[in-house]
């Protein structure tokens, strides 16, 4: 705010430089955390008691939920895969990319402790988070799209878990 074009460009080298550390800037740029829906999702769910597949459902149904328009999503997701080509972007990258399987970690411990659950050897945390965020990314490229995410109706999951399930959240299960 302020600044006339010809002031933006003495602060920076060139056009190209202005533009570098607007990406890198749009890369690091929250408006909040990774995991703020899913928690609101699932925070009624665990202080209710809710079965852990309910909490799963749910947690799946509000990633999938975002939109072109509600989110920043696509933007950071779009400069990230740009990320190999030019080397100021890689820090800023790398960075969202560890911090938002961290969060990942933190949460699906929390919930492997709630429920009194483990990983079964040889499988870590850190595999499965990474796997969960790839197939996450994997569905933020196809919402691009437009693409209604796939929905399976599961009646055989007992009582306390709803029916309609997203196909990421079946993979989650």
């Amino acid at each position: 705010p302020g600044y006339t074009t010809g002031a933006a460009y003495r602060c920076w080298p060139s056009q190209a430089d202005f533009h570098r550390d607007l990406a890198v800037a749009a890369i690091r740029w929250r408006d909040r955390t990774p995991l703020t829906d899913t928690l609101a999702s699932i925070r009624p769910l665990l202080q209710a008691g809710s079965p852990l597949l309910e909490v799963l459902r749910v947690g799946a149904e509000t990633n999938v939920q975002r939109t072109v328009d509600s989110t920043d999503l696509y933007i950071t997701l779009a400069l990230r895969a740009c990320a190999l080509h030019d080397p100021a972007l890689m820090p800023a990258s790398v960075a969202r990319v560890t911090e938002g399987l961290a969060a990942h970690e933190e949460l699906f411990a929390a919930l492997l402790i709630h429920f009194g659950r483990r990983m079964r050897h040889p499988f870590t945390i850190d595999q499965m988070v990474a796997t969960v965020a790839a197939l996450a990314e994997g569905f933020a490229v196809q919402d691009c799209t437009r693409t209604r995410h796939p929905r399976l109706t599961r009646d055989d999951l007992g009582d306390g878990v709803g029916d309609e399930w997203t196909l990421f959240g079946t993979v989650l299960q």
